[in-house]
């Protein structure tokens, strides 16, 4: 049985792409010195090399990340600067599960389970106070129908986050705490930290700065991570030792959500219901994940990409390891994808709970 017909007519408008493009381009090389398709790439290139940013020495990434967790990876045995200590998970909000996430709480349980890392989530008040907060609502978390930013820090400071936590009654009376409390916690329990900027807010952005300028030993003991390229750019032109990572997941900026099975038989939900908007989001993606793998690790001199657990292969993983960038899955919450990801892939990931 041959080729269907939709199969034909693919094959004969992609030939007719190419063979009218290489026209285009021979058309160009006889008829000008110097042709477009020549010229936009070395304007490309200039504008790379030209605000590129160099990433941190390998010292500052070991100390925050550890030493890589590939078995085969080159080790400096006479590097005395280095940390010697391997980062095989990171509580995610502090391993959520466990405790009210984003919870200074959480974070010292965390601390008493052995781990070495916890991430969290940093929002503003109405009044500018930085806390630690993931949800744009206060619903999910305190049921309370507010957003964090239409709220002061007179009225967050005594609302309970443990209020529909699965174990609330072990954690009543749980606040959300100041940026600058949960810092100066984990600095106490010698924890690294990976703060998220997940808003595109550069108030947020400052108020983390701060934080760095504030507390010295802060940058040898945090990781900034963001879906932002443009906010990793400015903490890494303002603090150029900071450790950064990149966050990526399949259809970032059309889709709302992201999962596997969603991903190959039900809908996404769309973050623009106007059909042009979603296809200019959809292309957006596109470009933003070429970027990704080609171009964002030299222009913003990231340390590492933390990649959704149901996208993260082991190509992926092998192409971020020859541009000596870490790959980090996210969020890995059962045991038998704790062991895929630690003992297969060897790379650290964030997990919501600590217990097996």
């Amino acid at each position: 049985m041959g080729p269907s017909l939709k199969v034909v007519l693919l094959s004969c408008a992609a030939g007719s792409w190419y063979l009218y493009g290489g026209l285009l381009v021979l058309l160009d090389v006889l008829l000008s010195s110097l042709p477009l398709p020549l010229i936009f790439p070395m304007l490309l290139t200039l504008l790379v090399y030209g605000i590129r940013l160099q990433p941190p020495p390998n010292y500052m990434v070991e100390s925050v990340l550890g030493k890589d967790l590939d078995p085969e990876a080159d080790e400096d045995e006479n590097d005395e600067t280095s940390q010697q200590f391997y980062l095989d998970k990171v509580a995610h909000r502090g391993a959520g599960y466990d405790a009210p996430e984003n919870s200074i709480s959480a974070f010292q349980l965390a601390h008493e389970n052995g781990c070495m890392a916890v991430e969290f989530d940093v929002a503003l008040t109405v009044d500018g106070i930085p806390v630690l907060f993931h949800d744009k609502s206060l619903l999910r978390m305190c049921e309370v129908d507010k957003k964090i930013n239409d709220i002061t820090w007179e009225e967050l400071s005594i609302l309970d986050i443990s209020t529909t936590h699965p174990l609330s009654r072990n954690y009543a009376g749980e606040q959300v705490p100041k940026l600058e409390e949960a810092i100066e916690e984990c600095l106490k329990l010698d924890l690294r930290v990976f703060i998220d900027l997940k808003d595109n807010d550069t108030r947020v952005l400052i108020a983390v700065l701060n934080m760095f300028e504030k507390y010295p030993d802060l940058q040898a003991r945090a990781v900034i991570t963001s879906f932002y390229p443009n906010l990793i750019f400015w903490v890494r032109r303002a603090v150029p030792g900071v450790v950064c990572a990149l966050s990526w997941r399949p259809g970032l900026i059309a889709f709302e959500d992201y999962t596997y099975s969603r991903s190959v038989g039900g809908p996404y939900r769309r973050r623009y219901p106007v059909f042009w908007q979603h296809a200019v989001a959809v292309v957006a993606d596109v470009i933003h994940r070429w970027c990704l793998f080609n171009i964002y690790d030299f222009l913003l001199g990231i340390s590492a990409v933390i990649v959704h657990k149901d996208c993260l292969s082991p190509d992926q993983v092998r192409h971020w390891r020859k541009r000596g960038i870490r790959a980090i899955a996210w969020p890995v919450n059962l045991a038998c994808e704790k062991e895929y990801f630690s003992r297969a892939l060897h790379v650290t990931y964030l997990t919501d709970t600590l217990r097996e």
